[in-house]
């Protein structure tokens, strides 16, 4: 599984040790303080020296900036999964929270959970736990069902007549995996994958399904 940890720099050693952990048991690993494989690797160094006379507009005017941010979405956009280590900031939370709604696996991990601080929004989470065995063992998991699915992807051709019409199938962009139906879309005499009537066009591959008949 390729798996983005988010974290704070201030956890750079454990999240280098995370990642050799994880690495260890067969994963593909994106580190952002871990120059290894070749990543840009951001530093603070690389601030402009007034940085007190900026805010978060205005920093968005230099490169290094902005190369970061591409950085991470690169790689985020790559991983299967992301692993927010805690305790982390703004950057990381918001890094979870994209890859949560590109439909990837998130975990949280904390080597200790303090009494009296929790976010009740980190029940989006796939996993949380203080167990880093329980991550390697969630992951492992994930990826052994990814290896025994049967599901017989087709790359999607929104020219093709060939796909039966008001018939669920499953369908996905690599990210996200969801029930729709290809149907005509009325007055254009085009066809689209449509859900309760509502177009959607991120569709990339397809697969039929036979959905046992509802009670």
């Amino acid at each position: 599984m390729k798996i983005y940890l988010a974290s704070s720099w201030k956890n750079a050693e454990l999240v280098k040790g995370v990642k050799n952990l994880l690495e260890a048991d067969g994963n593909e690993v994106d580190a952002f303080c871990d120059t290894s494989a070749g990543r840009f690797v951001f530093s603070f160094d690389q601030l402009p020296a007034n940085l007190s006379e900026h805010n978060a507009i205005t920093i968005f005017n230099f490169p290094p900036v902005n190369r970061a941010f591409q950085e991470d979405k690169k790689w985020l956009d790559w991983a299967d999964a992301t692993l927010l280590i805690l305790p982390a900031g703004k950057s990381a939370h918001l890094e979870a929270g994209y890859a949560k709604g590109q439909g990837k696996h998130l975990v949280i991990y904390q080597e200790d959970f303090p009494n009296g601080e929790f976010d009740v929004m980190y029940g989006f989470a796939d996993l949380i736990t203080d167990d880093i065995n329980e991550v390697i063992e969630y992951f492992g998991q994930q990826e052994d069902a990814t290896r025994k699915s049967v599901i017989e992807w087709k790359k999607y051709d929104p020219t093709s007549r060939e796909i039966e019409s008001h018939t669920n199938h499953l369908v996905t962009n690599g990210h996200r995996t969801l029930i729709a139906q290809h149907a005509s879309v009325p007055g254009t005499g085009k066809y689209s994958w449509m859900i309760n009537n509502s177009l959607i066009d991120w569709v990339t591959h397809y697969a039929k399904i036979n959905l046992p008949e509802q009670a």
